[in-house]
């Protein structure tokens, strides 16, 4: 088993979280929404979760860092 997958995993679910109430917040108080946070996240986990995945996984497997 490859041991970067548990950091990464946790990365993801981490970088989900904080991102998505950000995300929600942002939509809130800067565009004055009206909107519950349940019905933001329907309308947006996929989007948010492509995007956690695309800059986790591309910093644990695919930068070069030494």
């Amino acid at each position: 088993m490859n041991p970067k997958i548990l950091p990464a995993l946790i990365s993801v679910v981490v970088s989900f979280i904080v991102l998505t109430v950000l995300s929600f917040f942002m939509t809130k108080f800067l565009l004055n929404s009206n909107q519950d946070f349940m019905t933001f996240f329907e309308e947006k986990w996929l989007l948010t979760l492509a995007i956690v995945v695309v800059f986790v996984g591309y910093k644990h497997f695919f930068s070069n860092r030494k």
